[in-house]
């Protein structure tokens, strides 16, 4: 199940989706609706609908490419299209070509002048000019209350979708109200440990947010929630290996792949040094309601292992 994040007190929020056909393919729908929920209850008690069923908003990016874009090409990221108007960047889009092939592109950057976009990764299709762009984002908001009201922390809340157009009409997600999360390694945190990689800006995004991603499941398979617990330093550092194993791993240059290999042996120094053993400084697990540190746990217990 997809899951959503509201951060605490930060008022009204958007949440996004994608809807996606029985086959597995990322489709359009022609209408979409929101309702949260409250899944503590059963549905016709009266505190089950958190926010009553309203229209949802979708996308209407609808445009074409005007240069080849994708395999084979001379710029695969690069998408040339007619019109760059309200393209925005960390969105999702469907870009399709005449014989039927399809893919979701996230945008990273949009270029007004030249009306050009860059995907965070290179499509995995060929593309030629005349492809079709599409929006392909459903949005709804949520309201300053729920996100506002420390009660929801122990909710579980689901945000349910209505697609018309798209079987199934009828999707669930899981909403968690999460205080912030701590930010961990960056862009600068990465070039400075490869310089080298400072001319790919689109393989930095994509290695760093695998990486994250990385990152927070290891923590969930040691039983710490990523949105409650700071690794401080030594997680910055641990993501930071861990991204730049990710940027390094499938590149030909000499010795890339040897130090993508020293790389993932240091995240994994640092990740055992994280979860097993005592407690350490600047590290913290903040508790999810009141925000305040908490006692050290049962791991200090094995503290030298």
């Amino acid at each position: 199940m997809r899951e959503h994040r509201l951060q605490y007190g930060q008022g009204q929020q958007t949440i996004r989706t994608v809807a996606v056909s029985e086959l597995g393919f990322a489709v359009r729908p022609s209408a979409a609706t929101l309702q949260l929920v409250d899944l503590r209850y059963a549905d016709d008690n009266e505190s089950y609908s958190v926010a009553d069923a309203a229209a949802a908003t979708i996308d209407a990016v609808s445009t074409t490419t005007t240069a080849a874009c994708g395999r084979s090409s001379a710029a695969p990221s690069t998408i040339t299209l007619t019109t760059v108007a309200s393209v925005s960047a960390g969105r999702r889009y469907l870009i399709s070509n005449a014989t039927g092939q399809s893919e979701i592109v996230t945008v990273t950057a949009v270029n007004s002048g030249p009306k050009t976009v860059l995907a965070l990764s290179e499509p995995q299709h060929a593309y030629p000019s005349g492809a079709t762009f599409l929006g392909l984002e459903v949005s709804g908001s949520i309201a300053a209350d729920v996100a506002n009201t420390d009660d929801y922390f122990d909710a579980n809340l689901a945000a349910i979708w209505t697609f018309t157009g798209v079987e199934p009409a009828r999707v669930v997600e899981r909403v968690e109200l999460v205080r912030p999360q701590p930010s961990w390694a960056t862009t600068d945190d990465l070039v400075r440990l490869e310089p080298g990689l400072t001319t790919r800006n689109a393989d930095l995004a994509s290695a760093l947010a695998q990486a994250h991603f990385d990152f927070a499941l290891d923590l969930r398979g040691a039983n710490l929630n990523p949105y409650t617990y700071n690794p401080g330093e030594l997680g910055r550092g641990a993501c930071t290996y861990l991204a730049a194993f990710h940027a390094l791993k499938s590149r030909e240059e000499d010795n890339a792949r040897e130090r993508a290999t020293r790389h993932l042996e240091r995240y994994r120094e640092l990740r055992l040094q994280l979860i097993v053993g005592r407690d350490k400084p600047g590290v913290v697990e903040s508790d999810k309601s009141t925000g305040a540190a908490m006692a050290p746990d049962i791991r200090s217990l094995f503290s030298g292992l």
